[in-house]
């Protein structure tokens, strides 16, 4: 079985889903709906995908 990663189980992502839920996404700021919350996905998912990658590649060159 997989177990679910659980980056955005967090009390800022929590706050940040709730406002989003409660104003509406489209009465929003578009710069803070930019920046903090698509590029801190956006951030956290390359994070998520990269560090291991880098890992693999340069502990193992022959694969």
């Amino acid at each position: 079985m997989l177990t679910p990663i659980k980056c955005f189980a967090t009390k800022a992502w929590r706050s940040k889903f709730e406002r989003i839920r409660s104003v509406g996404i489209n009465k929003l700021p578009s710069m803070w709906l930019l920046r903090d919350v698509i590029g801190s996905i956006i951030n956290t998912l390359l994070t998520t995908l990269s560090i291991p990658y880098v890992l693999v590649k340069s502990l193992l060159p022959l694969l």
